[in-house]
């Protein structure tokens, strides 16, 4: 009877520490292995793209890191400037490569949008191919650096 009470609060002992192992890993290194980084890259960017259609400053910028490259408030006023030249009738993309850590993710993009010239009315499409940086704050991707082919700029059509 002993030997059977022992190993009983041998094994409820060893559940207790196996639980307090894995609790005592951070939020962040949970969520990330338990992220499907590919459902995870596309809805980002596609948050992302619809902000940037649908633009306004105080949304947009929500979706931005605080230290985002070069600098936040200019990469804000140079979307502005954008939007204010041409209006972004559609954008669409395909995800090329997507490579992630705990906090950080690239994502490849080849982006394609059709907008229309705002003195003009005339309607054009631009390609190219981005590679978006993401940081994760508190749970939200937020971009933070865009190289390559910007999508947000008027400069690539």
């Amino acid at each position: 009877m002993k030997f059977k009470n022992f190993s009983i609060i041998f094994l409820m002992l060893s559940l207790l520490l196996a639980g307090c192992a894995v609790s005592s890993n951070s939020k962040a290194d949970i969520d990330f292995t338990q992220q499907n980084f590919d459902s995870v890259a596309q809805d980002t960017v596609t948050h992302l793209f619809l902000l940037y259609k649908n633009f306004d400053p105080v949304s947009f910028s929500q979706a931005l890191s605080r230290d985002i490259l070069p600098d936040k408030q200019q990469f804000i006023s140079d979307v502005a400037a954008s939007v204010q030249q041409q209006k972004v009738e559609q954008i669409k993309f395909l995800k090329d490569y997507i490579a992630a850590k705990v906090n950080v993710m690239s994502i490849t993009v080849k982006w394609e949008k059709t907008y229309t010239v705002t003195a003009t009315g005339a309607i054009f499409t631009a390609k190219g191919k981005s590679e978006l940086i993401f940081r994760r704050y508190n749970g939200d991707w937020l971009l933070n650096a865009v190289n390559g082919d910007s999508p947000f700029s008027t400069e690539h059509n």
